[in-house]
């Protein structure tokens, strides 16, 4: 699959991160920023083929579940989408074509 096929003119992907510091946290900060700039790397910029919804839980299990839900609900359609864990975050986002996307810890 080539860079075409995930960019020409499809719809734009969604990417929901759910970071469970607050939104004032130079590490959640930090984390969110890497997190965008692998996205780039790979050819993905918000706001032009992919939209990303960032929600800051702050420790609050609440929250986890309240933003959780609401990240899903952004992004369920036709498929559910790839939910990646790590170092804080959590992306869940709605993709059928996974491989345009590459991971990188």
């Amino acid at each position: 699959m080539g860079q075409q096929d995930c960019e020409g003119g499809e719809r734009m992907r969604r990417i929901g991160l759910l970071v469970n510091l607050a939104a004032n946290d130079p590490m959640g900060q930090a984390r969110v920023a890497a997190f965008v700039q692998g996205l780039q790397a790979a050819g993905w910029s918000d706001g032009r083929n992919v939209r990303i919804d960032t929600r800051w839980a702050a420790a609050d299990p609440g929250n986890y579940r309240k933003y959780a839900a609401e990240l899903i609900a952004l992004g369920t359609r036709r498929r559910p989408g790839q939910h990646h864990g790590g170092g804080g975050a959590v992306a869940a986002g709605e993709s059928h074509r996974a491989d345009c996307v590459r991971q990188r810890h």
